[in-house]
């Protein structure tokens, strides 16, 4: 992915900019856009083929973080669903 414009999503009514994403291993049995673990890897979301790692992004602070900076003030209890 590239910066510009960048993937965009929101969770919990929260707008999210996804800069940085890595393939995972392996694919995650729920519904495409469930987010199954948070850990020191990343964001962990079910893409119905597979699973996505996301690393670094940017909330409704207009900060880009990479995910450990993110976590600690935006905690995520799995599983949550990305907003449709």
């Amino acid at each position: 992915m590239t910066p510009w414009p960048g993937a965009f999503s929101s969770l919990l009514g929260k707008p999210l900019k996804i800069f940085k994403a890595v393939a995972g291993e392996p694919p995650c049995p729920l519904d495409a856009g469930t987010i199954f673990l948070c850990d020191r890897n990343g964001i962990h979301v079910s893409t119905g083929q597979g699973s996505l790692i996301i690393q670094e992004l940017m909330g409704a602070s207009g900060k880009r973080l990479n995910v450990r900076e993110f976590l600690c003030g935006h905690p995520i209890v799995p599983p949550v669903k990305f907003d449709v």
